[in-house]
This record gives C-alpha cells, sequence and structure tokens, in this order.
C-alpha cells in the first residue's frame, strides 16, 4: 500500500540525469504537450487547499521524458517541515493509476504492519501503522486518516483526483488502544509502547487525467518522525526514495487490469464513484 510514506532511514540525494530537451517540431502528434502538463497542475492548484510547486521548462521536459521531476519545498518558515514532491506521467488511464497507488493489499515497505480501524463506500479510511526500524532506531506507529477530495474532483470536473492523509485526531492513545484489543495482528501492546508515535505525517496523491491513456501523478509528503533523527535528513532520504516509488507504480498500472479482471476493484475512484470495466482500457 503506497499510502504511506514515511521511510526512515539516512540516505544522500541521487542526482537524476539531465533529460533530452524535445522542440515542439521534434514531438510525434501524440505526445503530451509541455503545456497539458502545466494546465493540469494550474486546474489543481486553482482548487486545492495546498497548491503544489509549478514545474520548470527543464523539469516538465524530465517529465515528459519519462522521468521523475522533484521538488524539496521549504515550509513557510525555517521551523516549518519541508515537502517532498515528485512528479511523473504514466501512459495508462486514471483508474488503472489510482488502483496500482491506492491498492490496499500493496506493501512496498519491508518491516511495516498495518490495520484498518474503519473505511467507507467513497474511499475514506483509518489505519494504524506500526514499523519495525533497524538497531538502535526506535521504531515507529501511527494512525492517519485517508481522505478522497470529493469536492475537488467535482470542482475540476472530474479531471482531478486527490486522496489526502493526516494523523488521526484521537493520536497515539487511539493507536495503542486498537492494539491493546488484538487487533493489529503481529504487534504487541509492549511493542507499541516502546515504539515512537510519528508528530507530523500528511501528504497527498493527486492524478490529473490529460488523457485518456495519459495521467499526470503527483505526490507529495511531509513528515517529521519525532525522536533523535533530524527532519531534514528523513526529507533528503523521502526524496532519494520518489524514483523507485513512482516508477514502481508506473509499472504496477500495467498490471492492473490483470490482477482485477474480475472488476472487484478493492477502492473506488478519487470522485467516490466505482471505477469504469476494464479500467478505462
Amino acid at each position: 500500500m503506497n499510502r504511506l510514506i514515511v521511510i526512515f532511514a539516512v540516505f544522500l540525494m541521487m542526482s537524476a540525469p539531465v533529460p533530452r530537451v524535445l522542440a515542439d517540431d521534434d514531438r510525434d502528434a501524440g505526445d503530451v504537450r509541455p503545456n497539458e502538463i502545466r494546465a493540469g497542475i494550474g486546474i489543481y492548484n486553482a482548487n486545492a487547499s495546498v497548491p503544489v510547486p509549478l514545474l520548470s521548462g527543464k523539469q516538465i521536459e524530465e517529465v515528459l521524458n519519462g522521468g521523475v521531476a522533484k521538488i524539496r519545498e521549504k515550509g513557510a518558515t525555517p521551523d516549518d517541515p519541508q515537502r517532498a514532491l515528485g512528479y511523473i506521467l504514466i501512459d495508462h488511464p486514471r483508474p488503472a493509476v489510482w488502483l496500482a497507488a491506492l491498492e490496499p493489499d500493496y506493501l512496498p515497505v519491508k518491516g511495516l504492519t498495518e490495520y484498518q480501524a474503519k473505511s467507507d463506500s467513497v474511499g475514506n479510511s483509518t489505519w494504524y501503522q506500526h514499523i519495525k526500524l533497524p538497531w538502535p532506531v526506535t521504531n515507529r506507529h501511527w494512525l492517519i486518516d485517508l481522505t478522497n477530495n470529493l469536492e475537488l474532483a467535482d470542482a475540476t470536473r472530474g479531471k482531478v483526483w486527490e486522496q489526502t492523509w493526516d494523523l488521526n485526531p484521537g493520536g497515539e492513545a487511539e493507536a495503542k488502544r486498537l492494539v491493546g484489543r488484538g487487533l493489529v495482528s503481529g504487534i504487541t501492546m509492549a511493542e507499541a509502547q516502546k515504539s515512537i508515535f510519528t508528530p507530523v505525517n500528511h501528504g497527498a496523491w493527486i492524478a490529473v487525467r490529460l488523457r485518456e491513456d495519459k495521467t499526470l501523478l503527483i505526490y507529495g509528503v511531509t513528515s517529521v518522525i519525532g525522536g533523535m533523527i533530524p527532519e531534514s535528513l528523513v526529507v533528503r532520504y523521502a526524496m532519494s526514495t520518489l524514483d523507485e516509488l513512482l516508477y514502481g507504480i508506473a509499472d504496477r498500472a500495467e498490471k492492473m487490469r490483470t490482477l482485477f479482471a474480475n472488476g472487484n476493484y478493492p477502492v473506488p475512484g478519487g470522485d467516490g464513484e466505482p471505477f469504469p470495466a476494464g479500467l478505462g482500457y
């Protein structure tokens, strides 16, 4: 499940290769144009409560050439946590991309245990998540609410889907209550009590339908994991994982049609409605 994505380690950010810049005359007739990328981001920002940064010309070219554009966004003040964002263009219908990103049984992170505390028919849910980390780093856990932004989908006439997540107001007490009731398989109360509850964990998945088979996927995460690990190192690691995360979703998207050939999709679209038969292919 690609909802999470607070992963804890310290890595240096890898430099992406410089993309080959194509002039408009060099593009095939079916290629997505730079203005389509700009317009898609613009429509989201015009209706979003938390806009995303615009891409530079070089970053747009990187996306059009199959790369991941990455942005490290500073907070309003030096004390505010930073946001890591990644942008990728995926050559598949948006329902397949959405399902690849949010399919509940997909766990890309080793050591992660989770429990779905509640859910509804339009894609909102609450999850307890616990991750076991290598010694001497203390394990972390958190309780998050996932929300499909139905108002945004409606305001953009279905062009943009967004799912946000943030810490549940019940906080650590509710997280420990779930564990204490024995609902979280593999996590004992003793383990939960020793784990650090992450103080900041929020972000969003944004899927913009550029064409029927072209989806601009944007992922943004802000996290502070507490303890002795500096927030700056968490952001650097989050930035370094964006390529693997987003390329992985692009690879999974083409498998969704076969994996869910029976049409029993585990989540709805970002508008709260069921996916079309065949996921739009």
